[in-house]
């Protein structure tokens, strides 16, 4: 059995989160060939992938790595860096 994991940090435990959405519908395309385990604990994503045969799980691996570009340049699109941890001021 062959494998590869990532450990993929966050800023936010939503933007871990959001990760792992837009990554689960690939986990669908291998029609059981490769197994995908995502999970998230706090700000982090972890991904797994296992498979018997070691092409489909590099052909695997290259389509989540670019699935995980896309999403972080969305996000770093939508939510500049500067603004992810900004918490306005409360006025007492």
């Amino acid at each position: 059995m062959q494998e590869f994991t990532l450990t993929v940090p966050f800023l936010s435990d939503v933007d871990a989160e959001v990760a792992l959405r837009f990554l689960m519908p690939g986990a669908e395309l291998y029609c059981g060939k490769v197994l995908w385990e995502l999970s998230v604990t706090g700000r982090d994503l972890f991904i797994r992938l296992t498979a018997e045969d070691s092409e489909l799980l590099q052909i695997s691996t290259y389509s989540l790595l670019i699935q995980l570009l896309i999403v972080v340049q969305i996000m770093q699109n939508i939510v500049p860096p500067a603004f992810a941890n900004f918490e306005p001021k409360r006025g007492d």
